[in-house]
């Protein structure tokens, strides 16, 4: 039985291990989101540079056969009375809808850019307060040197190992839905043109509301994510208690957590990917 629980500490150290040097800076990179999302070969030419390509291209063919649409609709109000859209109304707003859509990569660039200034300044105000860096690996640091994972001591029957076992499949968790919010939001600056052409028709504005709502969640998610780890980097522990290691554990499920806040504040969808600290622990169990 003995050396099936050392077995067992020896591939959880080497997991955890591989787990702490790997994923945290690949966090970095997928929660703070910069105008390099859309700037790739591949995003960029479905996205588009003029009406002849991409996205950009469809949009204006949605554009024209809203307006064909619209044109038949109005004609034939005349005929049943129904009430439609004002035409200078109609007009104005698609007008300034094939605006943005020719200029959209740069609108998205700016977009992308003003928040990751956001994030830059609430990670580098707590930099500035508190001294030291404010990252993911700096997060785990703190969580290594309070439970004593780095050495052989590691056992995972303890109170330490559960505590361990929990942080780091919620990190897993954290990669997978970043990982996904990364996805999402690529694809989401792919059809934007195609979304904002839909606002100019009062029947499908709606489409774009939606659109917009779960965009700017989903983009500044990592804002609050950057002040949950100024907060968790920054805290002051007394050595080795058992608070600190209740308080990183509450950290990592306020990451989890991260985006739910972010969605009630703005509305819009959830990348979360269903992946629950609890459902892990019933599996390990």
């Amino acid at each position: 039985m003995g050396s099936i629980i050392e077995n067992l500490n020896s591939v959880f150290t080497k997991l955890f291990t591989s787990i702490d040097q790997n994923v945290f800076n690949e966090l970095d990179k997928l929660v703070f989101i910069t105008p390099k999302i859309i700037s790739d070969k591949t995003t960029a030419k479905l996205l588009g540079d003029n009406f002849l390509s991409g996205t950009i291209s469809i949009s204006v063919s949605i554009a024209l056969g809203v307006l064909i649409f619209y044109a038949f609709k109005y004609l034939l109000s005349h005929l049943t009375f129904e009430n439609v859209q004002n035409p200078i109304s109609f007009m104005f707003k698609l007008f300034i809808s094939l605006f943005i859509v020719l200029n959209i990569k740069i609108i998205l660039e700016n977009i992308i850019f003003l928040n990751n200034e956001i994030t830059k300044e609430i990670l580098s105000l707590g930099s500035g307060f508190f001294e030291g860096e404010v990252n993911f690996s700096s997060l785990i640091y703190k969580i290594n040197s309070s439970l004593y994972i780095l050495d052989s001591s590691f056992d995972f029957v303890s109170l330490d190992g559960v505590i361990k076992i929990i942080i780091s499949f919620g990190i897993i968790n954290l990669l997978l839905e970043y990982a996904l919010r990364y996805v999402v939001i690529k694809v989401m600056c792919i059809i934007a043109p195609i979304l904002v052409i839909l606002k100019s028709f009062e029947d499908t504005k709606y489409l774009y509301t939606s659109f917009i709502k779960a965009f700017f969640s989903i983009l500044f998610m990592q804002n609050i994510v950057a002040v949950i780890l100024v907060i968790s980097t920054k805290i002051e522990i007394s050595g080795y208690s058992l608070m600190s290691k209740l308080i990183f554990l509450g950290t990592i499920y306020a990451l989890i957590k991260a985006n739910k806040l972010s969605t009630d504040i703005f509305g819009g969808i959830s990348v979360q990917n269903g992946i629950s600290i609890q459902g892990m622990m019933r599996g390990i169990i």
